[in-house]
């Protein structure tokens, strides 16, 4: 097996010192773990790319970002990958349950079970969890990396509230298997969790088809209500809002 660590990640202060055992952990299964680290030099996606198909799984430890880089490395996806979630948010962690504690993350290899994952493309780059196109993509390039150390997933938050009084949306043409539509901003997802609140109650990220939301008002009323109307756990409660599902979607 192989561990892709990312040391930028949120939370490897700890995790960094329980490499060793980890190591050992293995070993004692019969098993070599190989240690690689992401740097600026030697990029996730370099990393996963030389290791597809060489080992017999590759362990992720950073967050979602750090998933979605050395996702754009791989060519067949036929190599088992497991997340030791170690990010901000860690939403695919909470979307498919795997334990918060990374070093019990690490132990389902020999103890869990490999399930199949829908892998969608956008713009030829893989995701698993979700793309977005206006606000959303707005807000995640404007979050700052301090802030999301200090606050953590609420630092998405904050910066949208921040962002929305002065963000101009522009009109999007969605198409999603032949079904036209316009709007202003737009999430197509894999899972049932965006940002780790439940949007999607009805995703199955291995039925295929992606589920589309698109709110058709450019108001920011609106944003700001739907914004406020999503939950953890709880069924959103959204306004203007057009959900679509389906295998191609083109805007």
């Amino acid at each position: 097996f192989a561990l892709i660590w990312n040391p930028k990640a949120g939370r490897t202060a700890k995790f960094s010192k329980s490499i060793p055992d980890l190591q050992d952990a293995f070993r004692e299964r019969g098993a070599e773990l190989d240690v690689q680290y992401i740097s600026d030099e030697r990029p996730g996606r370099e990393i996963a790319r030389e290791l597809e198909g060489r080992v017999d799984g590759i362990l992720i430890a950073g967050g979602d970002g750090t998933l979605h880089e050395c996702m754009r490395g791989m060519k067949t996806f036929a190599t088992p990958v497991a997340l030791l979630p170690l990010g901000t948010a860690n939403v695919l962690a909470q979307e498919i349950h795997v334990p918060g504690n990374p070093v019990d993350a690490a132990m389902l290899v020999f103890s869990g079970t490999v399930q199949l994952f829908d892998v969608g493309l956008a713009n030829d780059a893989p995701f698993v969890l979700w793309c977005g196109v206006g606000l959303d993509a707005h807000i995640v390039h404007r979050v700052s990396a301090s802030l999301k150390r200090l606050f953590g997933s609420i630092a998405f938050e904050m910066t949208g509230f921040r962002e929305i009084p002065f963000y101009t949306p522009e009109r999007l043409h969605v198409v999603v298997d032949g079904k036209k539509k316009k709007g202003y901003f737009a999430i197509i997802s894999n899972i049932t969790l965006y940002g780790g609140k439940l949007l999607f109650p009805d995703a199955n990220p291995r039925d295929g088809l992606f589920d589309v939301l698109l709110v058709s008002d450019s108001s920011k009323f609106t944003f700001f209500r739907n914004y406020l109307g999503v939950s953890r756990h709880k069924p959103p409660k959204l306004s203007k809002v057009i959900r679509l599902r389906g295998k191609q979607v083109d805007i």
